[in-house]
């Protein structure tokens, strides 16, 4: 007989999810479902009434993990509403910023994560903010 283990929420990420899993009675999962839903921002009842420069930066501080993205969009929502073209220069230079951006949020999200990580071999969960070894070096 299989039984459903439900993990709700997951954290450590952006959004709000749940993962469910049904395991048989050898304790092998046969099915995972994730269910993400990342919640309304708002930016858009934030924006009514500001000009096209204060929106991209009101945009980059509803998420403290992907600001660059939000301003990228905020930016490009603006430059639409007003049927604007950017040249060919800095449609790259974005472009190049959106990859730095990917960098970091897997490294962030990297970082995150690391609490629910255990050094293997061992019972010791890895805290990227402790001075105590060998925790530290593995966080590192």
């Amino acid at each position: 007989m299989s039984k459903v283990v439900e993990i709700s929420p997951t954290t450590r990420h952006e959004g709000h999810s749940k993962l469910v899993l049904k395991v048989n009675d050898q304790g092998i999962i046969e099915t995972g479902n994730w269910c993400s839903i990342t919640p309304v921002r708002g930016v858009e009842k934030l924006a009514v009434g500001k000009t096209p420069e204060q929106v991209p930066k009101i945009a980059s501080r509803v998420c403290g993990i992907c600001p660059i993205a939000h301003t990228l969009a905020a930016t490009e929502a603006m430059e639409a509403s007003i049927k604007c073209e950017i040249p060919k220069d800095a449609k790259m230079l974005r472009h190049i910023l959106q990859l730095a951006n990917r960098l970091h949020s897997i490294a962030l999200h990297d970082i995150l994560i690391l609490p629910d990580l255990y050094i293997p071999g061992t019972e010791m969960q890895i805290n990227p903010f402790t001075a105590e070894e060998p925790v530290r070096t593995v966080a590192k």
